[in-house]
């Protein structure tokens, strides 16, 4: 943009000096948050990032459209909720490990297009029912939660490194998640045994289970019955907007 300083005087040049100096200083590889986001690594460093669909470690097989980075971007009060339960995990022994937080629609929107792509099984994620069926039988939403911004997918991590190396899942046991305490399945397994208290599951996982929606409902989180790990923050309104940024 051209200034023709010599049509400007006194404060109007000033101002635009200062407002085209201001702009050459934004820095783009930091995009700013709207709407009362935030970064968990600004709130809380400590509590464990592994975020699945910035990477090839979920059941797409690939890097999720929308998800440029492996950060857990929530709103405020739902970061601001689990720093508190990490203080209290911690007192147990624990750190939270974090999966998945703010989701955009169109990382939904490529979950869609994947169900629809393909009829097989997978003993991983997926045994006992065709992948184009997922939808269908509930276990992948075409609308989330998680893009509203209150939602996170989590479970807990030892602080000592765990020695637990032949836990038998009671379904998708062919990963088993040994950065974890023992949940009975892995994270994101299409499975019933993943409902929440499933009688069939005992033990340790059904114990882990437990301490997990006590920690996380104590500080105001609901555990949704059929994922141990998906929890939203009552902070979240009734008609609360869903969002389409990227994770970055």
């Amino acid at each position: 943009m051209r200034i023709n300083f010599l049509k400007l005087s006194g404060f109007s040049a000033i101002f635009s000096i200062l407002l085209l100096s201001s702009c050459a200083t934004i820095d783009a590889s930091k995009p700013k948050l709207s709407d009362d986001f935030v970064r968990l690594s600004a709130i809380d460093p400590s509590i464990i990032q592994d975020m699945r669909y910035s990477t090839t470690n979920n059941f797409t097989g690939g890097v999720v459209d929308g998800y440029k980075k492996g950060e857990c971007i929530l709103k405020k009060p739902a970061a601001l909720a689990l720093k508190k339960v990490q203080a209290e995990a911690k007192k147990q022994g624990y750190s939270l490990i974090i999966y998945d937080c703010f989701r955009p629609q169109k990382a939904v929107d490529n979950f869609v297009r994947w169900v629809n792509g393909g009829t097989e099984t997978n003993l991983a994620y997926y045994a006992d029912i065709p992948r184009n069926l997922l939808i269908e039988k509930g276990y992948i939403a075409d609308k989330s939660n998680h893009s509203r911004g209150f939602t996170t997918d989590l479970g807990l991590a030892p602080l000592k490194p765990s020695q637990d190396t032949n836990r038998q899942y009671y379904a998708c046991n062919s990963r088993p998640d040994l950065k974890s305490l023992d949940f009975g399945t892995p994270f994101d397994c299409f499975n019933t045994a993943a409902n929440t208290f499933n009688p069939i599951v005992t033990g340790e996982a059904a114990k882990n289970r437990k301490i997990l929606v006590d920690l996380m409902a104590a500080q105001g989180f609901a555990n949704y019955s059929e994922e141990w790990w998906h929890f939203t923050h009552s902070s979240q309104p009734k008609d609360a907007p869903r969002y389409n940024f990227d994770v970055e």
